[in-house]
């Protein structure tokens, strides 16, 4: 995985899809909470959308960003 932009919450990254093909995707940070913890919140990353171009993928980018 290789992160072309990356904002606060939004990124855009470059990946492997399911048929070994490269893909971009817009990612999105969350946190939760991991049952019987001390408390402290767990951050990670969840596929919003992709797409196989990156011109088009640089566009779903600007607009989470903006959104």
């Amino acid at each position: 995985m290789k992160i072309i932009k990356q904002d606060e919450d939004i990124r855009l990254v470059k990946t492997i899809g399911n048929y070994m093909e490269y893909r971009y995707e817009i990612q999105k940070r969350y946190s939760y909470y991991k049952h019987n913890d001390d408390e402290t919140p767990i951050a990670d990353w969840d596929m919003r959308c992709h797409s196989h171009d990156l011109k088009q993928a640089c566009e779903m980018y600007e607009r989470y960003r903006t959104a």
